[in-house]
């Protein structure tokens, strides 16, 4: 309710890929195209919108902890 239906399923399919960045060791490339996004630039560009870093930079973050 109060978002369209493209936010919504931007907003999942960043939260699966969220998960994969931080879970797997699986090349970034491949979790955006898993998560449907069209390339890694498109799924970066989202990604950094949304949480505020890239990907790969998270990525660094959770894992020197």
């Amino acid at each position: 309710m109060g978002t369209s239906v493209y936010a919504y399923v931007l907003r999942l399919r960043l939260a699966q890929a969220l998960t994969a960045v931080i879970d797997s060791d699986a090349d970034i490339t491949t979790i955006a195209l898993d998560a449907g996004f069209a390339s890694h630039s498109h799924f970066t560009r989202h990604f950094r919108t949304f949480f505020g870093t890239p990907p790969a930079e998270l990525r660094k973050i959770v894992t020197a902890r």
